[in-house]
């Protein structure tokens, strides 16, 4: 973690649960593990991914360029569409909202 405090789930083994990242700490989650970020305050987070090339070839596959300072747009439903559609080739579990709020994440309001 480079800035910010982030709280990462792991559903592995016996003994799930929510683990707080600082500054200077390392998460590993091994692949095949379902596991969730959240970022529990208001400071934005930074960090450092290390993974392999297929989760660049995921995001290569979903990434839409945007100019300098420009806003993402709001996800159209065709976009969360070939969302899961891709996540679902690359084999991703993406929780559903009965599985978030069962760790602690609350819907989108």
């Amino acid at each position: 973690m480079l800035e910010g405090v982030m709280e990462v789930f792991q559903q592995d083994g016996d003994a799930p649960g929510w683990q707080t990242a600082t500054i200077g700490d390392v998460v590993t989650i091994a692949g095949g593990v379902k596991h969730a970020l959240r970022n529990p305050g208001d400071t934005a987070v930074a960090a450092i991914l290390v993974s392999d090339g297929q989760l660049e070839r995921f995001f290569h596959e979903l990434a839409v360029p945007l100019g300098p300072g420009e806003a993402p747009p709001v996800p159209t439903p065709e976009a969360m569409q070939k969302f899961f559609e891709v996540a679902a080739r690359y084999e991703y579990w993406m929780g559903s909202p009965q599985d978030n709020a069962s760790i602690g994440i609350p819907a989108a309001s």
